[in-house]
């Protein structure tokens, strides 16, 4: 990859780590489970503003 133009630019060597991605994948899922689960058990603002109007 080249980044910049003409005697100022920069090459770079892109590489996939595999074994890496796929770690990183599961670690973003876990997040995204946990956050989720947060979520899950929170009380619905929405049920509250029910309850407040009648």
């Amino acid at each position: 990859m080249r980044v910049g133009k003409g005697k100022a630019a920069q090459r770079y060597i892109v590489t996939v780590n595999e074994t890496e991605a796929k770690m990183d994948r599961v670690n973003r899922q876990a997040i995204i489970d946990e956050l989720q689960a947060q979520l899950d058990t929170r009380i619905n603002p929405m049920k509250v503003v029910e309850f407040v109007i009648h």
